[in-house]
């Protein structure tokens, strides 16, 4: 009954080390895929001069880019889940807009906006790599502020 016992135990605990080294690889392997890419963007935008950049680098599962147009300030959060990249980022848009000089403010000045952009607004897929989701990124800024412009 005891080596029996002593058995099982054996078996358990190499199946639960097992089980957690798996998961730590796993864990690991995600943070280097999301880190590709996170990277890249907070290359492209370090100089702050298009945006600037916030990336929660501990997870590597989180960046805000905030920027400003004439008519408002922006920012895009890009979130990346651990099963990144067969699941693609969820990309929210935060906005105010800034009065012009010489307007009343209104109830509704200074109210920051939030919309969670779909697949389609986005433009990015589980099938593009990191520099085509970055070229899109970039592209989506330029969106976002013709179609703020266009709306003032």
């Amino acid at each position: 009954f005891t080596a029996k016992l002593a058995s099982n135990l054996v078996e358990f605990q190499m199946y639960v080390k097992e089980t957690v080294d798996k998961a730590i690889m796993n864990a690991v392997e995600g943070w280097k895929k999301r880190s590709r890419l996170l990277l890249l963007l907070h290359s492209i935008f370090e100089d702050g001069e298009q945006a600037i950049p916030y990336l929660d680098s501990t997870t590597m599962s989180v960046m805000d880019l905030a920027f400003r147009t004439e008519v408002a300030k922006i920012m895009l959060k890009i979130e990346l889940t651990p099963d990144y990249p067969a699941v693609v980022p969820k990309v929210t848009l935060f906005y105010t807009r800034i009065p012009a000089a010489g307007t009343r403010e209104t109830r509704d000045s200074g109210t920051i906006k939030e919309k969670v952009l779909k697949e389609d607004e986005v433009g990015v897929g589980p099938d593009m790599d990191e520099n085509q989701i970055a070229k899109t990124v970039l592209e989506l800024i330029n969106r976002v502020c013709q179609h703020i412009r266009s709306k003032s």
